[in-house]
């Protein structure tokens, strides 16, 4: 996990909390900052899969559960995600970083 910006003390967390085998797979990702609260949520990569991201308002302070879906079980698949807080915190949540 890459953190970038200047993050609260405790800073836009995202974190991998569950793998569904299915079929199809699927990854979960939870999202939060309970400081001063997720702004956004950007998909900043996709390869192999669809992603479902849960809308909220700017600010919020609950967990979000982002859901990637795999489209080919043959091949691989990745997910990025860029969390920014409103006190404007970054967070990648890449496999590049």
């Amino acid at each position: 996990m890459c953190q970038q910006g200047n993050p609260t003390s405790s800073g836009p967390a995202c974190d991998p909390t569950a793998i569904i085998e299915g079929p199809p797979r699927q990854l979960q990702v939870t999202v939060r900052d309970q400081a001063s609260g997720v702004a956004s949520i950007q998909v900043t990569l996709l390869v192999n899969a669809t992603v479902a991201v849960p809308a909220f308002t700017a600010g919020t302070t609950a967990p979000l559960v982002v859901t990637a879906t795999k489209s080919d079980p043959a091949q691989a698949s990745n997910l990025g995600l860029r969390v920014t807080n409103v006190a404007g915190g970054v967070t990648d949540c890449d496999p590049r970083c």
